[in-house]
């Protein structure tokens, strides 16, 4: 393997060399070039072997009862990825997209992850929804199927956890940048220091992004910090402090409209229009501007070889202003017959959501007779608030909303040229109180069982109020309280005939309140699964 530095010395001499024989006597035979010379490095693109997120204990993939992808900082890196989605185009059973350009989406197992998935952050929830960048982050954890047992309500097919950098007891400096097309520039900061007695660790990340977009009018920044210290009071025990700011502005895109041809049996065919899909047909007050802070306070105490406590104390807030069109669809003028009018709504989203809580965890190693256990008792409470405020503008009361599908004239430039009415005003609470364990029994190298299970005690109440824009009557009062109680089990095994092939089954429920979105006393969903499959360590993964 050739270093980097190796590479850029010959790379160097390459380009040196002919200027130097140029410059010799006339006399001097002139050097021609002849043969292809081709330089080869290779990147440390280790197989991650290990993950937390299927136990919250480290155990090998290899030895997990469940399907589990793990996709280290180095591959996601190597192919230039930015945000959550590029990390989980390497899972399988993974549908990466995004919503309206504006955050992070996916569908895991069928289930789309704004309902159906659940995404965290060192562990603790986080709250919808948003772009999570990958400046920070060291690994990213996948867990398929219902992952309620040990993360709460909304995980019903999945949950991705975001593992951060921490704080290293060594000095150190790293410094990138990138610029590509459509004007993007990236830059990324990663700095470390420690004191001399390496008691205390200091870390900051940042990041910096600016780009356009091949659609018009699609530009999007972003910048972030997120510094975190680490004390280490003793050869046991330590606490680290973490802290993260991100601010995302990112203008919504709603793509193209479908083009609703009328049939002669008078019945509408949906069809791609024919224009260039650089075109944007939303208005220029569409923007999307998020504010998002992330404390988290850890603390790890080792008492002894067989025991061991951890707590975690998290904050989340994600302010949320956002300005969105809408497309119905482009349907046929019954004016001007040939020509397509493209029908637009427009929305404004005032939201601020707040999530708190702590964990408590302790993990206890013990035998009984022959069998080693491994046993994760945890306990969680959290409260979760969202006050939200949602306008809308429909075409009926704005004329102007209305364009061309082939020549489209904007005639929109301030907020105040739209009647815009009231949706829904809401003002939301959650706090969930959840114990949970997760034993794994170890009956030889060959054998193991894995029994697990958390039960949420979730009281949710609102005051909450929906408007109809055509109803005459004014505001509808839609207050709520509703309580949940839910036991979520697992049950899974392993079995290793030899050290290179390993077959594994599970069980498991999983369970999604009603988002602080959805009026009334709705019935929470649930998802069971039953899977099996297995593992093979081949060509030296």
């Amino acid at each position: 393997m050739i270093s980097h530095k190796y590479n850029r010395l010959l790379f160097g001499f390459i380009l040196l060399f002919p200027l130097i024989t140029s410059g010799q006597d006339s006399d001097t035979d002139a050097f021609y070039w002849a043969d292809t010379v081709t330089v080869e490095g290779v990147k440390n693109l280790y197989i991650p072997t290990l993950n937390a997120i299927a136990t919250k204990m480290l155990i090998p993939l290899h030895s997990t009862p469940a399907s589990v992808s793990v996709v280290s900082r180095a591959l996601f890196q190597s192919q230039d990825g930015r945000t959550l989605q590029d990390a989980l185009k390497n899972v399988s059973g993974i549908n990466v997209q995004n919503g309206f350009g504006t955050h992070d989406f996916f569908l895991i197992r069928g289930f789309e992850s704004l309902s159906g998935g659940l995404v965290l952050t060192d562990g603790a929830a986080e709250p919808e929804v948003s772009f999570y960048n990958l400046y920070n982050i060291d690994r990213v954890e996948v867990l398929k199927g219902p992952s309620a047992f040990l993360y709460g309500g909304n995980p019903l097919s999945g949950a991705a956890n975001m593992i951060r950098k921490q704080p290293a007891f060594q000095n150190f400096a790293s410094v990138g940048g990138s610029y590509g097309e459509f004007q993007s520039f990236r830059g990324t900061a990663d700095v470390g220091v420690t004191n001399a007695s390496q008691t205390f660790a200091f870390r900051v990340n940042g990041l910096w992004q600016d780009s356009e977009s091949y659609r018009d009018d699609k530009d999007n920044r972003t910048y972030a910090i997120n510094p975190a210290v680490t004390w280490k009071i003793d050869d046991r025990s330590a606490v680290t402090l973490n802290f993260e700011y991100v601010n995302s502005d990112y203008q919504p895109d709603s793509g193209l409209p479908l083009q609703f041809n009328l049939t002669p049996t008078f019945e509408f065919d949906p069809t791609l229009p024919q224009v260039s899909r650089k075109r944007s047909y939303q208005t220029p007050l569409d923007d999307s501007d998020q504010n998002l802070y992330r404390v988290r306070l850890d603390y790890n105490r080792k008492i002894s070889n067989l025991l061991s406590i951890r707590s975690k104390s998290y904050f989340t807030e994600l302010d949320w202003q956002s300005n969105g069109t809408l497309l119905n669809g482009a349907f046929p003028d019954l004016t001007r017959p040939g020509e397509f009018t493209v029908s637009r709504i427009f929305q404004s989203l005032d939201d601020d959501q707040k999530l708190f809580g702590s964990q408590l965890e302790a993990v206890l190693s013990f035998s009984t007779a022959s069998v080693k256990h491994s046993l994760l008792a945890g306990f969680e409470i959290s409260r979760l608030a969202d006050k939200f405020d949602l306008k809308i503008a429909l075409p009926e009361l704005n004329t102007n909303l209305n364009l061309d599908l082939l020549d489209p004239v904007e005639t929109i430039t301030d907020i105040a040229q739209l009647t815009r009415s009231d949706f829904a005003v809401g003002d939301g609470r959650s706090i969930t109180v959840a114990p949970y364990f997760i034993n794994q029994a170890s009956f030889s190298d060959k054998f193991q069982l894995f029994l697990g299970g958390r039960f949420d005690v979730i009281d949710y109440e609102d005051d909450r109020v929906d408007f109809n824009p055509e109803n005459p009557f004014g505001p509808i009062p839609s207050a709520t309280s509703r309580n949940y109680e839910k036991f979520s089990p697992m049950a899974g095994m392993v079995y290793s005939p030899i050290p290179a092939l390993s077959f594994y089954a599970n069980a498991g429920q999983a369970f999604r309140a009603p988002s602080t979105l959805t009026s009334g006393e709705p019935k929470a969903e649930e998802s069971t699964q039953y899977e099996v499959g297995a593992k093979l360590k081949t060509l030296g993964g």
